[in-house]
């Protein structure tokens, strides 16, 4: 049995301000990558990234938690000035073959939008990841306790 995901690092260069507020960097990314995915995907698309259902799901569980995660935590109170360069993570749950290209174009598309509270621009310049593979079999050696960290 393995846990497979993408982790995805998206390469920037801000063209204007870029202001991400203390606490919020993951939120407004969210948010933009929503807003941006359903303006831009197919409701097929849209749905199955951002708005996942459980069919016959029990109550309060009907939404699939998404099959992504951000972590740019260390954009956290950031200003980024135009020609600085910065990057953010995402790591990818759902790992079919065209996950990446559609984060990477959705991503390419906001940035030329603007990001962040000041709707600052910015140009996608790379995004690096490759699946990774987990193994989650028990190891034959006895562990009194497993961590699993991300």
């Amino acid at each position: 049995m393995t846990f497979d995901f993408i982790p995805l690092r998206l390469h920037f260069v801000a063209r204007s301000p870029v202001r991400f507020p203390v606490g919020m960097p993951a939120n407004i990314l969210r948010g933009g990558f929503g807003i941006t995915l359903k303006r831009i995907a197919s409701s097929e698309i849209y749905s199955c990234i951002f708005e996942p259902k459980l069919p016959g799901g029990p109550s309060g569980l009907a939404d699939a938690p998404r099959p992504f995660a951000f972590r740019a935590r260390h954009l956290d109170g950031r200003l980024i000035a135009p020609g600085e360069c910065f990057h953010f993570d995402v790591n990818i749950f759902d790992v079919r073959d065209d996950a990446v290209s559609c984060f990477t174009q959705v991503f390419s598309e906001l940035a030329r939008q603007g990001l962040g509270t000041t709707r600052g621009r910015a140009e996608l310049t790379g995004a690096d990841g490759i699946l990774q593979r987990l193994r989650l079999e028990p190891l034959p050696i006895r562990w009194r306790r497993y961590a699993l960290n991300f």
